[in-house]
């Protein structure tokens, strides 16, 4: 269990590996801090470590990301995220394996990935801020399954990022796909599905005219 007892703690792992842990974050405070410290934006940061089949807890975080790997490689057995101000978990740098990732409640983002390689393989995904998943800064992302409900965007791929889902499924959502350029020095992003299911929503696709998206199978509403 890593507890924080104020707003201004946050906890480094680093090392060369760990291997099936399972780790809890908790909060013993109810206000929080707006700063950086340091430069980390994680209540738990994961900086030049190797994961294998770990699994992470954390039903309240007050910190611009709730986990936060950076340069980081390896596998996640489970990750359970409820609660978290702003963003449940930010990747930049890694190459990482989600083998089940449950994340609701979150006041920005669930899953924002950027700079790396990542895949999921089951995601239940619900009441994101803003995205269920985000895909930027030249990643490559793979998922066997995404369900997300009740959030503003489900799935956005922007900024020469590449993205492969087989079963994407969303409900009650503002936007279903966005695909877009962002930032000046990248292209646009490119997602292919093979099987599309997007319920409930206003805006089923956003993208630009330099961004592509591919259907295999798409459910007509």
């Amino acid at each position: 269990k890593l507890i924080s007892n104020n707003p201004n703690e946050r906890f480094i792992i680093y090392g060369q590996s760990i291997e099936d842990w399972t780790l809890e974050y908790k909060e013993q405070f109810d206000s929080f801090a707006d700063e950086r410290l340091n430069l980390l934006t994680g209540c738990v940061t994961f900086l030049d470590l190797e994961l294998n089949d770990i699994k992470l807890l954390s039903q309240k975080s007050s910190c611009e990301d709730t986990f936060n790997f950076i340069r980081t490689k390896g596998s996640i057995k489970s990750i359970n995220i409820s609660g978290s101000i702003r963003d449940a978990v930010d990747a930049d740098f890694s190459n990482i394996e989600f083998k089940n990732a449950n994340i609701q409640e979150v006041g920005n983002d669930c899953i924002d990935f950027s700079y790396g390689k990542y895949v999921i393989l089951y995601a239940n995904l619900k009441e994101c801020g803003d995205k269920g998943i985000s895909i930027g800064e030249k990643s490559f992302f793979k998922a066997n399954s995404v369900n997300i409900r009740n959030s503003k965007t489900a799935v956005s791929v922007k900024d020469s990022s590449k993205a492969n889902i087989d079963n994407f499924y969303a409900q009650d959502i503002v936007n279903c796909l966005s695909v877009y350029k962002k930032k000046q020095e990248f292209y646009g992003g490119e997602a292919t599905i093979n099987n599309f299911n997007c319920d409930k929503f206003s805006n089923e696709l956003d993208y630009d005219n330099v961004s592509t998206i591919k259907f295999k199978t798409k459910f007509k509403k």
